[in-house]
């Protein structure tokens, strides 16, 4: 079976979204041969564990993409973008299930009126 394809596109994205919103690589080691160890172990610390300012939502985005399974993560790239794109909106993300008071900020608030002039 070939190991290149949409699966590991998304983990290379994932990667990459891991070191935007973490400022580091997700396997910093030098030698090709601990990375890959890492990768096929899974082994990188959690974005919100190196900065913990990185919103839930878009932590799961990125931990689905670089899922060690190849079935866990995005089936392609553009489920990915979606994500994200979803994300940038402001609305829900399917790698996330948010708690309920993030999902009923959500909802539209009734308008606010004038304050009356006399």
């Amino acid at each position: 079976m070939d190991r290149l394809g949409p699966g590991s596109d998304v983990y290379s994205l994932g990667a990459t979204l891991y070191a935007l919103l973490t400022g580091k690589a997700p396997f910093p080691e030098r030698e090709v041969a601990d990375v890959l160890e890492k990768v096929r172990n899974g082994d990188f610390p959690r974005p919100r564990q190196i900065k913990p300012a990185v919103p839930p939502a878009l932590e799961a985005v990125c931990l689905k993409a670089m899922a060690l399974k190849l079935e866990e993560r995005y089936a392609t790239p553009l489920e990915l973008a979606a994500d994200i794109e979803h994300w940038l909106a402001d609305e829900p993300v399917s790698a996330h299930r948010e708690p309920w008071s993030v999902r009923s900020g959500r909802w539209p608030r009734p308008p606010r009126h004038a304050p009356e002039h006399g």
